[in-house]
């Protein structure tokens, strides 16, 4: 039964991708941001009175910071069904987890952390199965140290690391 639903969400997707692709040629993409917006508070408002549940949170700036980065990312994404091609657009919004995953790693190394792929969270067993977890391990792996070495440089000899020999304008995680 969960595929089943898997395959009518990419398939609505698929549906919205290409109905926003011919809107372009209408409308703005805020308003097919503000129209589909629309649609989903319509659908969530009946849920909701439905279940007789309420919205109320005690986490309300978490869910707002995740709103906004929500409709921006939705935004983007509309723009780019307009001004790509179909399949580009849609390629670049399937490939963002491997953007996610630069992003963190990333993040993991200004902090001076390795950042590590390979736990309980790394994805369901399909995406482990497929070897894209281990890519991106040896990817991070990699780019850990490649980052080390030049860090080491930069102690050694700051004109052969590509940082400037001021300490003070180093990289924070070379300290």
């Amino acid at each position: 039964m969960q595929s089943l639903w898997m395959l009518a969400a990419a398939f609505l997707f698929s549906l919205m991708a290409v109905c926003t692709k011919l809107g372009a040629e209408h409308f703005s993409t805020f308003e097919l941001v503000f129209y589909r917006s629309l649609f989903g508070m319509i659908v969530i408002a009946l849920w909701v009175l439905l279940k007789r549940q309420t919205l109320r949170t005690q986490f309300f700036f978490s869910h707002m910071k995740r709103s906004f980065f929500g409709t921006l990312g939705l935004t983007i994404w509309f723009w780019t069904l307009g001004v790509l091609p179909l399949g580009t657009s849609m390629t670049l919004n399937y490939t963002s987890p491997l953007y996610m995953a630069l992003f963190v790693s990333v993040i993991a190394l200004r902090a001076g952390r390795r950042p590590s792929f390979g736990g309980p969270l790394s994805g369901p067993p399909a995406v482990r199965a497929s070897g894209s977890s281990r890519l991106l391990r040896q990817a991070s792996s990699a780019l850990s140290s490649r980052f080390a070495r030049k860090c080491m440089r930069a102690r050694s000899s700051p004109q052969q690391s590509g940082f400037p020999p001021d300490s003070s304008l180093r990289s924070p995680t070379c300290r």
